[in-house]
């Protein structure tokens, strides 16, 4: 009888952890072998900077999706810049470097080493195992390591969601957010001395 009933009490133990609980204010970061409902041509990632006393949006404008990335980007006041970016099929799967600085006018074109705004599968999926990885986000060679899961809340076409991300550490004192789909492993934020967080998805 004692174990019928201790079999009574943990049901209404977890039937009211579910109650409690709830569901998350959004499933925008679906399964990570899919690309999550937002990614798609068109839409507008913003990032906010904190750049040495200087505060301005980064601004992401998607306009290719597929075997290849290409996007164009701009800088609010005070920097008040713009330019293109195309990230290759390669870069995609393979590179280990971050592009982090850019100038007025660049037209860039990201072939090998180098990514931007999205890391490759390579580091993605070295995060995923709980393996070190060694990245260049722009001061030389650094080692991440996998720290947890953790959920970032952004404003999705105006609604408050989570989205569970990697955040992984430096030994060269940076941190890293990536959100946790392997089809579109963008940064969600990233401080390595100054910061940049994604606070805004807009898709309509």
């Amino acid at each position: 009888m004692k174990r019928f009933s201790s079999a009574i009490i943990i049901i209404m133990i977890l039937s009211s952890l579910v109650i409690f609980t709830g569901c998350p204010k959004s499933a925008a970061s679906k399964a990570s072998d899919e690309m999550p409902a937002f990614a798609q041509e068109g839409m507008k990632l913003v990032y906010h900077v904190e750049y040495f006393g200087d505060e301005y949006d980064f601004i992401v404008d998607v306009n290719k999706l597929s075997k290849d990335i290409a996007f164009d980007w701009s800088m609010t006041s005070p920097v008040n810049s713009s330019g293109t970016a195309v990230l290759r099929e390669k870069a995609l799967s393979s590179a280990v470097k971050l592009f982090n600085y850019f100038s007025d006018g660049d037209t860039l074109d990201f072939d090998g080493e180098y990514t931007s705004v999205w890391v490759s599968r390579a580091v993605y999926d070295a995060l995923k195992k709980d393996d070190m990885v060694t990245i260049d986000a722009g001061d030389g060679d650094e080692t991440l390591t996998f720290e947890d899961i953790e959920k970032m809340t952004v404003l999705i076409d105006g609604m408050d969601s989570d989205l569970d991300c990697i955040y992984s550490s430096s030994d060269l004192f940076g941190w890293f957010w990536i959100l946790d789909n392997r089809k579109f492993p963008i940064i969600v934020k990233m401080d390595i001395g100054w910061t940049i967080t994604l606070t805004e998805i807009i898709t309509k």
